[in-house]
């Protein structure tokens, strides 16, 4: 097989987007607002009206935002098979759609008839764990395979649940030392409840649990603020479409769509370098050093400069936490080494 090569050239990239979060966090508003500024752009380029199209699966929920919002409608009934929405966005893509709305995605995976009630109903049948797992799980993949390789752009909404976190933590002696049973490390269950979580780790979206890292963009919906973005995913280059602590736009849509197209670039941030930063981007910099020497570096950027004061706090709780990790005795040094090292359950 030969392959070719050329100039590398971003045109036509096609989106994922994901919008998750709990009952009134504002998500299917917030997909149409989002997929109207996609097909406005598009039109505006082409020279036409811009084609969304919605899929619904929560029983016309959709056509509440009928009088806000121009879109094509269509339902899609149980049982919720993967090939169900497989079929519903051919027929979208045939029917050339500039972007299309998928309300809700979690259906295909919790829902009546959906990959998980499949499966159950296959073990019921007489098809044994983890065997029965195999059809509905090849059915998902084949349905995530074409949604990456679809024309148009896809807006997927998903319904997020309150999760607590459990994990094992090695028990510490009071020199900090690791306790030891039968010559191995001695462990303990500790369980945060849900409420005392960040919020992107309290609410977890309801879906196969790889698919989140197919999304091009995942952003967090909230009920206290809804259609206010928390960003689970997002490139460093879409960052000014979604303003920190305001609701998705229009703009933000028509902005995604001339990027995709190849456009926009004039506006978009140089990594690394010393244009400006939003304070999302200036936090997210500071948390990812490595070491005390690496945050103040990144605290003396010139690009800093804005962010400093509202940031002051952030800065000494990373400092003390350095500290502190300078004073207690690795419990395991085998995994000493670089930044990029593992640290973490």
């Amino acid at each position: 097989m030969t392959v070719s090569f050329k100039p590398a050239k971003r045109e036509n990239v096609p989106l994922l987007i994901g919008l998750d979060g709990a009952s009134g966090s504002g998500k299917t508003y917030t997909a149409l607002e989002l997929a109207t500024g996609i097909a406005e752009e598009i039109g505006r380029v082409q020279g036409r009206e811009g084609r969304i199209f919605g899929i619904d699966t929560e029983r016309g929920r959709m056509l509440h935002y009928a009088d806000f919002f121009k879109f094509m409608h269509g339902e899609i009934e149980p049982p919720f098979r993967p090939q169900a929405y497989l079929d519903a966005l051919e027929a979208c893509e045939r029917a050339q759609a500039d972007v299309v709305v998928v309300d809700s995605f979690s259906h295909e995976w919790e829902g009546e008839g959906g990959v998980r009630e499949w499966a159950d109903q296959l073990e019921a049948g007489g098809t044994r764990s983890p065997a029965n797992w195999k059809e509905p799980k090849l059915a998902h993949k084949r349905l995530v395979n074409k949604m990456l390789a679809m024309r148009p752009h896809i807006i997927v909404c998903m319904r997020a649940e309150e999760k607590m976190r459990v994990e094992n933590v090695p028990q510490l002696n009071a020199d900090g030392t690791p306790k030891m049973w039968n010559n191995k490390p001695s462990m303990k269950m500790v369980i945060t409840p849900a409420a005392e979580l960040e919020v992107k780790d309290r609410w977890v979206p309801i879906c196969e649990k790889r698919f989140p890292f197919e999304i091009t963009t995942s952003l967090l919906l909230t009920p206290d603020q809804p259609g206010v973005p928390i960003p689970r995913k997002l490139q460093r280059q879409h960052m000014p479409f979604f303003p920190e602590g305001q609701r998705i736009s229009r703009e933000a849509g028509r902005q995604l769509a001339a990027w995709a197209m190849g456009g926009a670039a004039s506006s978009l941030p140089t990594p690394g370098g010393t244009g400006d930063l939003t304070l999302a981007e200036a936090r997210e910099d500071m948390i990812e050093a490595g070491s005390l020497a690496e945050l103040e570096a990144v605290w003396k950027r010139r690009a800093m400069a804005p962010h400093r004061e509202v940031l002051q706090p952030e800065l000494e709780r990373l400092k003390s936490q350095f500290a502190q990790a300078t004073r207690q005795p690795d419990p395991h040094p085998q995994y000493q080494g670089t930044a990029d090292g593992y640290d973490g359950v």
